[in-house]
């Protein structure tokens, strides 16, 4: 033990002699003695955001890093970042990030909206392309984060599921036939089935429209209605696609889901439906006398 004291004793007195020994010793050449000065500024962290083309795996309204999962394009993949913009004046001031029903939340989709239909080269309503909106977490937001993204992706059926894709969507409105609505075989009572137009089928997508600002559950109570104003809205479509003014047709209508309802999307997806006629091939263009109901 007594060794042990007597080693700390003299690590001590080494350092000593050494911090007194500095106090005295004059600055090298070159140094002015202050520590304080010389430093070059912190440089910031640099703020995270998505990559504007990139192709990743999930989404989330406050996107973040961990959840981001970016991967090659022509990689499966779920989602991909059509563009990313930023927020400014009011809506970049809130204390928090904007919520899917605030004005600066809606002026990000519009902005989405236009981007979208250049980036996949054509109204992206009129394919099976879901358009999403992301901003940043709120410990993001609070760390300076102003960004928005707009997020595309595929699905296949009226729930919007997303379908996995390995490809770009960048100028696929007319290169990937998968997103074209196309033709279904719709029962009166039942669950409908893509077809292609070729085959056996009694429905086919004629185009969309933009529905009024209400609940969703007020457009649910509206569409149930024996003569509901969806259909009515629908109704005109029919006739320029087959090439018929005025053409008295049944529809079926694709609506949003709930959830993007609530978030800005209001676009109706508007088919002809023949009830129990069946036909083996597209009705667009096809005119009166092609028109297979008498």
């Amino acid at each position: 033990m007594g060794l042990g004291r007597r080693w700390h004793g003299a690590i001590l007195a080494t350092m000593f002699l050494a911090v007194t020994t500095s106090a005295c010793t004059k600055p090298l050449a070159g140094m002015d003695g202050d520590l304080t000065n010389q430093w070059p500024a912190m440089v910031a962290p640099a703020i995270w955001q998505p990559t504007p083309e990139a192709c990743h795996n999930q989404f989330a309204v406050n996107l973040s890093l961990a959840l981001y999962n970016e991967v090659d394009c022509t990689k499966p993949h779920g989602y991909q970042t059509v563009h990313v913009g930023q927020l400014t004046g009011d809506a970049a001031s809130q204390a928090q990030p904007p919520a899917i029903d605030s004005a600066a939340y809606k002026g990000a989709r519009g902005e989405c909206d236009s981007r979208l239909a250049t980036f996949l080269g054509g109204q992206w309503k009129d394919r099976k392309v879901r358009l999403r909106i992301a901003v940043p977490s709120a410990d993001a937001w609070t760390g300076g984060a102003r960004w928005y993204s707009c997020e595309a992706a595929a699905y296949t059926t009226s729930n919007r599921a997303v379908k996995i894709l390995e490809v770009s969507l960048k100028d696929a409105f007319d290169a990937l036939a998968e997103l074209k609505f196309g033709c279904h075989d719709v029962p009166p009572k039942g669950t409908s089935t893509p077809r292609s137009c070729e085959e056996s089928h009694n429905t086919e997508y004629v185009g969309h429209f933009n529905y009024v600002d209400m609940s969703y559950a007020a457009m649910k109570a509206e569409a149930a209605k024996e003569d509901d104003d969806l259909h009515r809205k629908c109704m005109p479509l029919v006739g320029p696609y087959v090439g018929v003014p005025n053409l008295g047709s049944g529809t079926w209508l694709w609506n949003p889901t709930e959830e993007d309802w609530n978030a800005g999307d209001r676009t109706m997806h508007c088919f002809l439906w023949l009830n129990e006629t069946k036909v083996s091939k597209s009705l667009k263009g096809v005119g009166k006398a092609g028109w297979p109901i008498k």
